[in-house]
């Protein structure tokens, strides 16, 4: 094995690992600042832990062999997150920009080192944000009642 691929995977690893490790302690402390959480913070909040989490093991485990699945589902996740922050802007959004770069760096590094064409893999990751975006707008209106 080639000892800059190694040490590629492993930087690809630990940022991934950092990255899940901040969005959960940005949601944790998200969640105690609201005296009474309503359900629909609670579910964005255990969402974006999910996420962070499932987009971490997606890196993690996408390791050296034909992984171009995971490395999509790790794109798609990203992409998740990043419409996350960008709806959440206001709210817990700006905390979790660090951890969405650190992601997508991670994601990135991966992508290059497999010989994996970027243009898919940002597409999948704008695709997902847009349609991450419009569910959050959907679960907003249907929490508020169509009433605005």
């Amino acid at each position: 094995m080639d000892t800059a691929k190694t040490s590629t995977q492993a930087w690809e690893c630990v940022l991934s690992s950092v990255a899940a490790i901040l969005c959960i302690v940005a949601c944790v402390w998200a969640g105690q600042a609201y005296d009474p959480i309503s359900p629909l913070t609670a579910a964005y909040l255990i969402e974006v832990a999910s996420i962070s989490i499932a987009c971490g093991a997606f890196i993690w485990f996408s390791g050296d062999g034909d992984s171009s699945f995971l490395m999509l589902a790790a794109w798609t996740t990203g992409g998740m997150l990043v419409g996350i922050t960008i709806m959440g802007m206001l709210s817990i959004g700006a905390l979790l920009i660090p951890s969405d770069v650190m992601l997508i760096s991670a994601a990135t590094m991966a992508a290059g080192r497999k010989k994996m064409r970027m243009f898919l893999n940002l597409g999948v990751c704008s695709l997902a944000a847009i349609a991450q975006a419009g569910l959050m707008l959907l679960a907003i209106r249907l929490a508020v009642g169509g009433q605005y």
